[in-house]
Order: structure tokens, then sequence, then C-alpha cells
């Protein structure tokens, strides 16, 4: 615990430390276990996905007005999702330019792959994100989701030692007890015939739920 604590203190949250921890085990998976637990979760993704969502905090529940000049805490009004097996990435290219420079529409694109640059994947108004801007998306994303996991094992400890002292301490109504993340979803999040849900997603779900914070958060000027 110690270690981690200190390794969290040294690294240095930039840019570059952002992409090459997605390109680490951390987000990869590197060995055959990982690999087939990995497999194993695709077939609840959008599941994960909404658990990852809640546990950053982001409700895409409710569309802003059309004249709203932010996507700030909320989605914007209108979502292309395009699927397939090629063309996506020049479709939707073309239908982000049409929106922005025809309809005056402030636009947000994520795309995969990239072709040079990692940024290219998470567009603003048809310009990739800024190194500054991907590197603290990154580490906010990654460090709420960590946090998350850390209130969630104190949360559980609290509780085993509140039941320890309810063995020995009848109608005590001063027994503390534990606060609760408030984006932890009331039904149970994990299908126990899977792999544990990690911590952090891996590459393309991290990148994806990049992407959504960025867009989430993004205030025009």
């Amino acid at each position: 615990m110690e270690k981690s604590k200190q390794e969290h203190q040294i690294i240095d949250e930039s840019y570059e430390n952002a992409v090459s921890a997605l390109l680490s085990p951390l987000h990869q998976s590197t060995t055959p276990s990982a690999i087939r637990a990995a497999a194993a979760r695709r077939k609840a993704t959008l599941q994960d996905m909404h658990v990852y969502l809640r546990r950053l905090g982001l409700d895409l529940n409710d569309a802003p007005s059309p004249s709203s000049s932010s996507f700030s805490s909320q989605p914007p009004p209108l979502i292309l999702h395009v699927t397939g097996t090629k063309g996506k990435g020049s479709t939707l290219s073309l239908c982000e330019s049409l929106l922005r420079r025809h309809h005056n529409l402030h636009t947000g694109m994520f795309t995969s792959p990239h072709l040079v640059d990692i940024r290219e994947r998470i567009r603003i108004d048809g310009r990739p994100i800024s190194k500054e801007n991907f590197g603290k998306i990154y580490w906010r994303v990654r460090r709420s989701l960590e946090r998350y996991k850390q209130d969630d094992d104190h949360c559980h400890d609290n509780h085993e030692n509140k039941h320890r002292h309810e063995r020995n301490e009848q109608n005590n109504n001063n027994t503390q007890n534990c606060k609760h993340n408030p984006h932890r979803n009331i039904q149970k999040e994990e299908d126990a015939s899977l792999p544990p849900l990690p911590t952090l997603p891996g590459y393309f779900r991290m990148m994806t739920l990049m992407a959504i914070y960025a867009f989430y958060h993004h205030r025009n000027p």
C-alpha cells in the first residue's frame, strides 16, 4: 500500500506518460490469462461501460437545448453512431464537416484507429484535442476510476469492522455507517459468470471514456 502511494505521487501526469500508460499492461492484455479475461467480458461491453460512466459521474440521460453553447455537464443534442467494416472514419468525417460548416454546429468526434497521432481519435470542432488536454483528461479519468476502487475497498473494510463491533455491543445507536460512493449502482454490478470488472478498462474502452469525458466537459468559446 505504501509503495502504491509513493508511485502515485512520483508519476508525472503528462501527455507522454498518458500515452505510455495507454500502451502498457495497465490497458493492454499482454498475457494469455488477461487476453482470455478481456475476451470473456466483451459480451458485457454495454453493461461495463455504463458502470464506468457512473463511476466517472457522467450522466448521459439529459440533453441540452439546441441553443446551448456548451457541452458542459450535458451530452451533445445529436449523436451519429457509424458502424461497419470499412469507411467509418471517412463517413463520420464527412458528416461532421457538414454539421459544422453548413449548419454552424459545434461537434465532437471520436474515431478509431488513428493514422499518425493518437489525439486524432478525439476531435472537437474538427481539431484533435491538444496534448495538454489529452494528458489532463487521461489522468482525470484514471484517477477517478482508481479513487472509486479505493473508496469501495475502504467502505468494505468499514462494514467488516462494524459487524465485528456489533457482535460485541448490541443496541449501539452511535455506530458509524460507511458513506457509499454516490455513483455506485444500486443493483449488483457483476455477473458471477464473468471475470471481475477491472478497475481500469482496456485501451479502446479507456479511449472511449476519455472522448465522452472530453465532450461532456467541453465549453465552447
